[in-house]
């Protein structure tokens, strides 16, 4: 973000407000759509909600979602767009498909 901020500052503000409109849907779907947190399949994965505000605002029966790969989309598609290079426009390309999940 640092570097769209810096080096192409017009493309900043949607860039931004793209990541942040898919964090809000993401916490939409949280307290609208709660799905089962992987601690619940037992297998061994373990989530605690007891620090301070944390506990107060934590549903123990949702997670929420992932953004791994819309976060990895929106990164790939504006960098794609803003560099010039075409080894970054390629790198930037592919950058979905490698880090898109965990």
């Amino acid at each position: 973000m640092l570097f769209v901020y810096v080096r192409r500052h017009e493309a900043f503000t949607r860039f931004r407000n793209t990541i942040l409109f898919a964090n809000v849907i993401g916490l939409v779907g949280y307290v609208f759509m709660p799905t089962a947190p992987p601690r619940l399949l037992g297998l061994g994965f373990v989530d605690q909600h007891r620090d301070g505000l944390v506990s107060l605002a934590a549903n123990p029966y949702a997670a929420m979602p992932s953004l791994h790969a819309a976060d990895a989309l929106i990164v790939g598609v504006v960098l794609f767009s803003v560099c010039r290079s075409p080894w970054a426009k390629a790198f930037w390309a592919v950058w979905p498909a490698g880090c898109g999940s965990p």
